[in-house]
């Protein structure tokens, strides 16, 4: 087995653009306005973590709860305009 020239940071990154691809598709959003919801999550989990391997689930859990309830009480995502969601 070859030595993996990947490093932490650079997976751990990935891990959050596939999070954030993931929720834009299944909402149906911009990948830019989820991104922004995203990183707030992000911030405020990296506030207390001292292990971050997880934190990808637990931001896209707490964000995918944030989403349903912006659009079930149809207020826009952050940084939406009107008409900017697709039905």
């Amino acid at each position: 087995m070859e030595p993996r020239n990947v490093s932490p940071e650079a997976e751990e990154h990935a891990k959050h653009v596939s999070a954030i691809a993931s929720l834009s598709e299944q909402y149906h959003l911009p990948a830019d306005r989820v991104a922004e919801v995203y990183e707030r999550e992000l911030a405020s989990f990296m506030h207390d973590a001292l292990i971050t391997t997880y934190l990808p689930i637990f931001v896209s859990r707490r964000v995918n709860e944030l989403l349903q309830n912006l659009l079930a009480s149809d207020r826009p995502v952050p940084g939406e305009r009107s008409g900017d969601r697709a039905s």
